[in-house]
Parts: C-alpha cells; structure tokens; sequence
C-alpha cells in the first residue's frame, strides 16, 4: 500500500476507535477486571454544596430547594453561592434564600472568571466532602444518600452523577438532540470505566469530591470539573461515576450554544490535559489509558477529517480507497447540508440530524484546539440559551 493509503486507513481506525471500539473494549474489560465497590449504606458524612453563579437569576432558587428538598439530612447540609459579577437578580435571590433556610452563605465578587471564583469558595468549605453544582441543574429527591454514602470507601476521592437532560417546551432542537445522543455514549463510557478502575471524563454535572485532594485551578485556561477529577486520579484515587445517580439538567439548548460549549470545553480540556500531562505516562495505568482513548484522540478528530480532505485531494484515482473516500465524504457533507437546511423548516431525519452533530461537534473541536493553542481564556463565560 501506499503512504497516502496507509494514513486513510489509521484514521479511519482511530474514528472508528472513538466511537465504536473503545466502548466495545470497556464493556469486555467491565466484565473481567471489574473492580467491586464495597460501602456503609448508612454513612452520612457533613457536605458543602458550591455553586458558582453568573446572571443566574433564572435557575439559582430551583437549585437551592433542591439541595434542601433533595431528602437528605438538613443539618448535614452547607451550601456557598458565589456571584461571580452577575449583573441581574442573582445576589438578591440567594438573599431571600439566606432569610428562609438556614446554612446558605453567599459570596460576591467583580467578574473574575468561574476557576477563580470556585477556588475562593472551596477555601471557605469546612466539610471534608464538598460538592460542585451549576444552577441550571436539580437534584432528585433521594440520590444524595446515594452518593454521599460512596465517600465511606477509603479509595473513593470522588463521585459523579448521571445527567437527564430535559427538553425546555418541547425544544427538540439539533442542539438538544446531539447532547442527549451523546450523553447516552459519554454515560456508558463513564460507567465502564468507573467498574474497571476510575472515570476520567467530567460532565459539568452534580460531583463530589475530598476536599484534601483539590487542587486550585491555576488558570483561566483550565476546565474546572475535568481539572478536579483529574487532580483525583494524580492521587491514585477513584473517580466513581454512577449512572442511577441522576439530576436533571433543564436548560434550553441550540445547535449554536452547543458549538460555543465545544470550543470552550475542548480548548479547556486541552489545557487541563497539558497541566496534567503526568497522567499520560504509563505509570498511571488504567487512567492513562482511558484519558488517551476518551479524551485525547476524540479531540483530534476534526485533524481527521481535514487529512481525509487533502489526501482525497492529492491522491492517485487508481488507488482502491480514492472512490471510497471521496462517496464517504459526499455523503456525510451533503446528508449535513440538507439535516442543517431541513432543520430550519422543521423537518426532521434521524439520519441527517447524526450527520449534521457529528459535524457540528467537530467544527467546535477544531475551533476548540485553536483556542488551546492561542491560550485563550475559558473559564469567564456566558451562557448561550436556545432562540
């Protein structure tokens, strides 16, 4: 085979590696190497809840009860809210809040950033176990017992719930329906890898941690959920991701918003992975392997696609993968162009929607790794809610 020949067939492996392979291994190596979880069902350790908020006039109260309303031991309960800046009625809320329940403590700053806010709170936790939560987000009632209760295993350093993401007025925009198509993958990747030794892969959802095992975010640049759990893994502690453990996401989303989270998760991840680039050594195990596999090659994939493209470009047409290639990409352009345009008109194919995420995803990876490489800032961000 020819050079040209060999580097489509890589690439196309390691695509098909991402997607499909990779969570085929972890399901074969759950079933042999699973690592049994052993738990006092009856700990119930004191717990602080941080919420770093912006302009979350909107979500912050809903989240608030429902920390209180969760059924878990009020008196074991300690919430910190941050403002970081909001320029609305978030402050103001909390207050109210801060008259009606006990154990809420709110802290306002200049608009710094979510990493800078988030290390200032922690430094006022004095719970061994803190818990991170944004406002757009709701606790179901009864899982904290749940989760809290994992803390009682020595090799625990963190948990991590599952996320059910609800449809806003029946808002089953390309957007929405991306996110849950690949949250259904990214839930059963976390769980495997969490039976086998550890998940690397935040969420951005409901976690707990040790707090003797957080590390300040050192930068703007850095992903705080994914920064965190992978500070838990340089300790050789467990990261334990439960896919019963579910809280609900209920903020509208936009095939728009979704790219801007991509840019800034990846350029974040990026980052992250830079600073803890110990990981990637083979020392780390499981770990490295599972960060190389979930995190590192995926982020590469729009680099993929762009090789395919030239490669197609310059090859010789003689070559029995150059008629391959160029129907393979045809087709995936074109079914996204026309998903994209039907969209628009609310006409819907499973098919076309796959085609146009899949896309979507990878404009905002590539758009993620430039910002990496111009080290532009992300942990200072508005969100992008639904038109």
């Amino acid at each position: 085979m020819s050079i040209p020949e060999i580097i489509i067939l890589t690439l196309f492996f390691a695509l098909l590696y991402i997607f499909i392979l990779y969570p085929i291994l972890l399901w074969i190596f759950s079933k042999i190497f699973k690592k049994p979880l052993k738990i006092d069902i009856n700990f119930k350790p004191l717990v602080t809840f941080i919420i770093s908020a912006y302009n979350e006039e909107k979500y912050i109260k809903a989240a608030i009860e429902s920390i209180i309303s969760s059924g878990y031991p009020s008196n074991l309960i300690r919430i910190i809210v941050g403002s970081d800046g909001s320029t609305d009625n978030t402050a103001t809320i909390v207050k109210e809040l801060q008259n009606k329940y006990d154990g809420i403590s709110l802290y306002e700053f200049e608009r710094s950033g979510k990493n800078y806010v988030l290390n200032q709170l922690v430094l006022k936790a004095d719970t061994e176990i803190i818990m991170f939560m944004d406002a757009d987000l709701r606790i179901n009632k009864g899982i904290l017992d749940d989760c809290l209760n994992k803390f009682s295993n020595s090799s625990i350093g963190c948990v991590m719930c599952s996320l059910n993401i609800i449809q806003q007025n029946n808002n089953n925009n390309i957007g929405t329906f991306g996110e849950i198509l690949y949250q259904k993958l990214e839930t059963k990747i976390r769980h495997y890898e969490s039976l086998i030794n550890s998940n690397v892969n935040s969420l951005g959802t409901l976690y707990g941690i040790r707090k003797q095992y957080f590390i300040n975010f050192p930068n703007d640049l850095v992903c705080d959920d994914f920064f965190t759990i992978l500070s838990i893994a340089k300790h050789k502690k467990r990261v334990f991701f439960d896919q019963l453990l579910e809280v609900i996401e209920i903020r509208e989303k936009s095939l728009k918003g979704e790219i801007k989270r991509r840019v800034r998760l990846v350029a974040g991840g990026l980052s992250t992975i830079w600073k803890m680039k110990r990981l990637l050594l083979p020392d780390y195990g499981w770990t490295t392997f599972f960060l190389i596999s979930h995190k590192l090659i995926r982020y590469l994939s729009p680099l993929f696609l762009i090789t395919f493209i030239v490669i197609m470009l310059l090859m010789n047409q003689d070559s029995f993968l150059f008629k391959p290639l160029v129907y393979a990409q045809l087709f995936l352009y074109i079914t996204a162009t026309l998903g994209y345009l039907l969209e628009k008109i609310n006409i819907r194919f499973f098919l076309f929607r796959i085609s146009v995420f899949f896309i979507s995803m990878n404009i905002g990876f590539l758009l993620g790794i430039f910002r990496f490489l111009k080290q532009g800032q992300n942990s200072k961000w508005d969100r992008v809610d639904a038109n």
